[in-house]
């Protein structure tokens, strides 16, 4: 604002103005009067250097004072820079005010691929540390990177968005050696590549037919994950519980056979391209009624099988005999008759003359 004209001593006139550093003065709430500056209701945004300016055709004459605007969150940090490798980038900075001399200032990087829509946070450690080195990113990569303050008062202002690219792999020309001998086991996993972050929040639900194990993805580099591994031990051995891989965009797995009265403790495992890691581990003693719930079940399921077995016998008995008894009066209607036929001296249409046998009284009855 350099709109004022004054008239000093020896009648010599001068501009008065006053500027600010980076931004404009505080629409509606500044005036100025006789060389004052008066700003009304401070904001957090009013923090800065003013400029008061004089100057006519002879000289210019610049006073700088300092507003400070004290209790409130920490101001944005500044001149962030970067530093990348392969798989990390180091991050330096310069604090912003703090939001007064009583309040510590601690700090969280945000960052993130471009293109995706969630920041990944972490905090620096140690506290009040202006440097940090994030690993297990992944090369040949842009990231973004922000930097944050917090003070008691909360969360501050971001600082501006830096953009680095880690490093590409070398490539390396593989020399010519022996043959290896034949490998009888698996190798472990590398474990030299960059790591998604752990699965969290893990946890066993019992459920009509068995027990569910849920988590959640990871918070950190979750775009890493390629499959999942459950492992679980009731002595000292970790086991694989799945057969197959457990896809990235499950996180529940159905398990049907836990001894009951036993403790199991499980884990799960996020792999990625070259590394993995682990979740935390849990500890989970199955309730001694399923072992007792799948005796019952058995005893029950035997004894239907055991009536379902009865019924159908009986049910084939009476067919049986149903049958039987059906072509047993089929044959003494068959006999009755020719007796009656031959005894009235009659013939069937179109049969031939045969003769009776003699059928005796106890060969009729049994028919």
């Amino acid at each position: 604002m350099c709109n004022v004209r004054s008239r000093g001593l020896n009648d010599c006139v001068f501009s008065l103005c006053v500027q600010r550093d980076g931004a404009p003065l505080p629409k509606g709430r500044h005036s100025i009067h006789g060389g004052n500056i008066t700003i009304e209701n401070l904001r957090k945004t009013d923090f800065g250097y003013y400029h008061c300016v004089a100057s006519n055709e002879v000289a210019t004459i610049v006073t700088t004072t300092h507003l400070v605007v004290e209790g409130t969150q920490p101001h944005s940090p500044y001149n962030v820079t970067a530093n990348a490798s392969e798989t990390a980038v180091t991050l330096q900075w310069l604090p912003g005010y703090s939001g007064g001399p009583d309040y510590k200032q601690d700090y969280t990087i945000w960052y993130k691929e471009p293109g995706m829509t969630e920041w990944s946070r972490i905090p620096v450690t140690p506290s009040g540390s202006t440097q940090v080195t994030i690993n297990r990113l992944t090369p040949d990569t842009t990231y973004e990177f922000q930097v944050v303050g917090k003070n008691a008062l909360g969360d501050g202002m971001l600082s501006k968005v830096i953009s680095i690219r880690t490093l590409a792999v070398p490539l390396t020309v593989a020399k010519k050696t022996s043959p290896a001998p034949p490998v009888t086991e698996l190798p472990p996993p590398p474990s030299d590549g960059p790591k998604p972050g752990p699965p969290r929040n893990l946890s066993i639900t019992e459920v009509r037919n068995g027990f569910v194990i849920s988590w959640q993805a990871p918070l950190e580099r979750a775009h890493l994950v390629r499959y999942y591994v459950i492992h679980y031990k009731t002595d000292g051995i970790w086991r694989t519980l799945n057969k197959a891989q457990i896809r990235a965009e499950d996180t529940s797995y159905l398990v049907k056979s836990l001894v009951g009265g036993r403790t199991y403790y499980f884990r799960v495992v996020a792999y990625s391209l070259k590394s993995f890691e682990n979740s935390e581990e849990i500890k989970f003693p199955v309730p001694a009624r399923v072992k007792h719930k799948a005796i019952t079940a058995g005893v029950v399921g035997g004894l239907l099988f055991f009536i379902v077995a009865i019924i159908l016998s009986v049910c084939a008995v009476k067919i049986c005999n149903k049958r039987k008894r059906r072509k047993h009066e089929k044959a003494y209607n068959m006999v009755a008759c020719r007796i009656t036929d031959a005894r009235n001296g009659g013939q069937i249409p179109g049969t031939s003359q045969v003769p009776l046998k003699k059928i005796t009284g106890e060969e009729l009855a049994s028919c």
